[in-house]
């Protein structure tokens, strides 16, 4: 009973902070900001859901998992395409069509799949946590893109970012004894992966559409599931030559695990990415990339929520440190969008 009342406490000054500083940058920035930031809650809202759905279907392996997912967004935008779009299949460049299929190869099969693997070998904390890193690395980005800014004046957001991640990891490291060495070896190894390739994902789809102004955010999108069901079509027929696995597999599928990823596909890949590429063209990369933490805390979230277990004290301070961290970003990018 204490503990929850230490832990409202704790979440009342957070969310204290985080609307204080918002409406600070929304006033500031006036109408496209306050679209940009609630177009940023709402992609992290949706991408929150694949941390928690993949635990709760263990007997379907990774690779169904991520096809499931593909396949329904990919289903979802040929439907968009040829119903409200035709006219983009010949529109479109060559160039836009392969960027699309090299994207929706990395983000959307790559990445997926190796965040499902790193929660098969670790539970969902480690990936979240892991992946709770996107601000620091886009904030890497940025400062190597504009060279307007320098390193050290991220250098104390970006460490408490670090250490609320090493406090969140407390306690799976010491109490979970189900979890061998070799398995968070292995669960760590797909972690990084599954980070590397969503880096890649979110900042190339970003200045691909920022680059390319003809394009509409719902067409790139679009152009994405199009080129994921393509891949997803091509490892689903090849899976049936290389993996001993028969045709009617794919048609005994429980009636949960295919709203499990439909509801994937159309709220974390379709709606997510859409809310996200609209958010990045409102607002700066490294301020979007900030902001993207909140898909961690969403993630944690639901993982605690799906398994009725409440955070432990350590973890609480780890996400108060993280959240912190990005506070203090959110404080530097309006001082210094105040002195330009």
């Amino acid at each position: 009973m204490r503990r929850l009342f230490v832990t409202k406490g704790c979440i009342k000054i957070i969310f204290k902070y985080i609307v204080g500083i918002s409406t600070s940058l929304i006033l500031f920035g006036g109408h496209q900001m306050i679209v940009g930031i609630a177009y940023m809650i709402g992609a992290c809202l949706c991408w929150g859901l694949v941390f928690v759905i993949p635990n709760l279907f263990p007997d379907f392996s990774p690779f169904e998992i991520m096809l499931g997912r593909c396949f329904f967004y990919g289903m979802l935008s040929i439907g968009i395409l040829l119903s409200l779009k035709r006219d983009l299949i010949f529109s479109l460049n060559r160039r836009i069509w392969i960027a699309g299929a090299i994207l929706a190869l990395v983000g959307s099969l790559i990445h997926y799949c190796s965040l499902v693997l790193s929660m098969r070998y670790v539970n969902s904390t480690i990936p979240t946590l892991l992946l709770g890193l996107t601000p620091v690395c886009m904030i890497l980005i940025d400062i190597r893109k504009t060279k307007t800014k320098k390193l050290r004046d991220f250098f104390v957001p970006c460490t408490l970012i670090l250490v609320g991640f090493i406090f969140v990891n407390i306690p799976t490291l010491a109490w979970d004894t189900n979890v061998s060495i070799e398995n968070y070896a292995w669960g760590f190894f797909w972690s990084l992966v599954a980070l590397a390739t969503w880096i890649c994902f979110i900042a190339g789809s970003a200045n691909f559409l920022k680059s390319t102004s003809s394009l509409k955010a719902s067409d790139w999108i679009t152009v994405l599931g199009v080129a994921t069901f393509l891949w997803t079509v091509l490892l689903c027929t090849s899976s049936l030559f290389f993996v001993n696995t028969s045709i009617n597999h794919y048609f005994i599928m429980s009636n949960g695990f295919l709203l499990a990823t439909a509801l994937l596909g159309v709220c974390s890949s379709w709606l997510g990415y859409y809310m996200w590429n609209q958010a990045t063209l409102r607002l700066p990369l490294s301020l979007a990339g900030q902001l993207s933490v909140l898909e961690i805390v969403f993630g944690l979230s639901f993982i605690h929520l799906a398994n009725w277990k409440f955070p432990e004290n350590i973890e609480i301070l780890g996400i108060m440190t993280i959240l912190s961290g990005i506070v203090l970003n959110l404080f530097m990018f309006q001082e210094s969008a105040y002195q330009s």
